[in-house]
C-alpha cells in the first residue's frame, strides 16, 4: 500500500541531514496495520499536522549502491485530504 495515518510524529529543527528540509519532520506512519518510521516532506507548517492524517507513500532516491543500482529511502507527504 501506498497510503497510510499519521500515528505519531516528532519535529526536528537542528542538526538536519544535508539535503533535507528545515524543519524535518519524522513520523510513525501505519501503513497496512504495520508502522513505519519515515520522513514527513512537503510539510508547510508542522503546526498543522495532527494524529491521524492521511499520507501518501514519496520514496526519496539516495546515493547509488556500489554496482550503481538506484536506493531509495521511504519518506511520505501529507494528502491534504481531511481525516
Amino acid at each position: 500500500p501506498s497510503e497510510g495515518r499519521i500515528h505519531g510524529f516528532s519535529v526536528q529543527e537542528t542538526g538536519v541531514p544535508a539535503g533535507f528540509p528545515k524543519p524535518l519532520v519524522f513520523a510513525m506512519v501505519e501503513v497496512a496495520g504495520l508502522r513505519v518510521f519515515a520522513p514527513l516532506l512537503h510539510v508547510a507548517d508542522p503546526a498543522t499536522l495532527r494524529v491521524g492524517d492521511p499520507v501518501r507513500l514519496a520514496p526519496v532516491r539516495v546515493a547509488d549502491d556500489p554496482q550503481g543500482q538506484p536506493r531509495y529511502l521511504p519518506a511520505f507527504r501529507p494528502t491534504g485530504t481531511p481525516r
